[in-house]
């Protein structure tokens, strides 16, 4: 994922019917099966960085002991840690299910049928792998910041997750949409949302 972005532009280009890919003018379709596909694997790494989050601070918080007692006994480490392990469950489920759902759907398809449930999950995984990273940073205390600890570099490389593969925001206006019974384009769908 690199972060240079190039222009590219096209003036009278001549392209013969064997190179179209997907249906004439159904462009976009083709190009959000592709996009799709990257926001599952963007929301499983965003899951997998925030679970070793969550899993390092336990181990940390196990052996830490400021004034002889392990931090991991006190609610105010326990309970945000197991707040971000349930979310981490559920998110995983998930995503498991709309992956697997994607593998079954025809590519056609896929952008009418699963474009909600991609982008619930690529949106809440990535904030979850940056909150899940800033609780690290937190439980581990000033060794948390440092180059020392990964959470650092977790919390900025999947900060950028955030924005690249359409904002939460797009993501969020996309589930939005299907559960307004609304289409892409703003208008009413013909069929009917069901959760």
């Amino acid at each position: 994922m690199p972060t240079d972005h190039a222009t590219t532009s096209f003036t009278d280009v001549w392209v013969p019917k064997t190179a179209i890919l997907g249906q004439l003018n159904h462009g976009l379709s083709v190009a959000q099966c592709f996009v799709h596909g990257n926001r599952i694997r963007q929301a499983a790494s965003s899951l997998g960085a925030a679970n070793y989050c969550v899993q390092e601070s336990i181990e940390y918080a196990k052996t830490r002991k400021p004034f002889g007692r392990a931090l991991i006994y006190n609610q105010a480490i326990q309970f945000p840690l197991v707040r971000l392990a349930t979310q981490i469950e559920m998110l995983r489920l998930l995503i498991y299910k709309t992956a697997w759902q994607r593998d079954r759907t025809e590519k056609s398809r896929i952008e009418e049928v699963l474009t909600d449930r991609i982008s619930m999950c690529n949106y809440w995984a990535n904030a979850l792998c940056c909150e899940a990273a800033d609780r690290a940073i937190q439980v581990h205390g000033a060794i948390g910041y440092s180059r020392h600890k990964p959470f650092e570099h977790i919390y900025r490389h999947h900060r950028r997750y955030r924005i690249t593969e359409g904002s939460e925001e797009i993501q969020m206006r996309r589930v939005g949409a299907k559960l307004a019974g609304l289409t892409h384009s703003g208008r009413k769908s013909e069929s009917k949302t069901k959760l």
